[in-house]
């Protein structure tokens, strides 16, 4: 929910760049209903962009606190100091001008905080870290599930494809 016309076209030009299914919009009532037609399927959206200068929005993210599966939300702050840390659902918080990077971190972190609260992120004690081999052509999954699996205490090897994956295992 972006209510400025400009930096929603930057942000779901970003988004479309980075191949999410997003949906940006301008206000609260068409997010509420992109959330209600998808809150029970599994393209749900995971995660919320919420602008704090929209009028509403920090009972909106307090409603989407109130769905099956809340989805992580990302707080826009103005340029100029920020939101207090109690808004609701808040995992993640971009102060403006918004820095692609800056984006796409929080979106990451949400993503995995909306799945698994913060309290229950706890690496595995393994005997031995286990050796994972990944096989994955896009370069935004490779970073995330490396991250993942390196947060888990996983040795982890990434490669493009199934045949470059053999080539590893044979060597």
């Amino acid at each position: 929910v972006l209510g400025d016309d400009e930096e929603r076209a930057v942000v779901s030009r970003l988004l479309d760049g980075w191949h999410f299914d997003a949906a940006a919009v301008p206000g609260i009532d068409v997010a509420w209903g992109h959330l209600q037609a998808t809150s029970t399927s599994p393209w749900r959206f995971g995660v919320v962009l919420l602008d704090a200068a929209v009028a509403g929005v920090s009972d909106f993210a307090r409603r989407l606190q109130g769905l099956p599966s809340p989805p992580g939300v990302v707080w826009l702050t103005p340029e100029h100091g920020p939101i207090a840390p109690d808004m609701p659902g808040m995992r993640e918080q971009i102060t403006r001008p918004i820095k692609a990077s800056a984006l796409f971190d929080a979106i990451m972190q949400a993503v995995v905080s909306a799945t698994a609260p913060a309290d229950t992120l706890k690496a595995p004690e393994w005997k031995q870290a286990p050796q994972v081999l990944v096989a994955e052509d896009h370069e935004i999954n490779q970073m995330v599930v490396r991250d993942l699996l390196t947060s888990m205490g996983c040795q982890v090897e990434v490669v493009a494809d199934g045949e470059a994956a053999l080539q590893a295992v044979q060597a």
